[in-house]
């Protein structure tokens, strides 16, 4: 099992609207995360408690979608208890075999303001890029790309709630990560 933990990352926040970011997106497999609506049971800011290293493994799961700038707590009650966690960050294993990881960092808030993602290595760029964005806001819509050693690529979104970036890397494992910018 491979974990990787990303010292630095670029900032994230992301809706969906141009259609070739839709087809990327839809092109993934079956282990993509699933956004499925769920107005009775999103959570809002004044049902999630303040969340600190102390009482982070305290936190009750909601049922809302889980993506950057969202509730921790949603990620909770998608994915169950985390694998690890050091009380600001936890990370999930999505499939048996451990090549896939879901790694989140709390803000403080009990609000995801990082995430990573640790691919197998049988995907390629175009299916990381697409998983990633699952964890998106919705209504996102592509800035600008920027492709530096031609072996990873950054790409800065625009959303309602402001920029975000996603940083897609070819190195194996592949993995992502994003996060907002200020």
């Amino acid at each position: 099992m491979v974990l990787l933990t990303l010292a630095s990352a670029i900032g994230l926040r992301g809706t969906h609207t141009s259609s070739t970011e839709r087809a990327l997106t839809t092109a993934t497999s079956a282990l993509m995360p699933i956004h499925t609506e769920q107005p009775t049971t999103q959570s809002t800011a004044d049902d999630i408690p303040t969340t600190t290293a102390g009482n982070l493994e305290n936190v009750k799961p909601t049922y809302g979608t889980p993506t950057i700038e969202g509730h921790i707590s949603d990620f909770i009650g998608k994915y169950g208890i985390p694998s690890t966690t050091n009380g600001k960050d936890m990370m999930w294993l999505l499939n048996s075999e451990g090549s896939l990881s879901l790694e989140v960092r709390d803000t403080g808030r009990g609000i995801v303001g990082y995430l990573s993602i640790s691919t197998p290595g049988s995907w390629n760029l175009q299916k990381v890029r697409s998983f990633c964005l699952a964890f998106a806001p919705h209504d996102y819509r592509l800035d600008q790309i920027s492709t530096p050693n031609n072996s990873s690529s950054l790409y800065v979104y625009d959303s309602p709630n402001g920029k975000f970036a996603l940083h897609v890397s070819s190195g194996y494992p592949m993995y992502c990560f994003m996060n907002t910018l200020a």
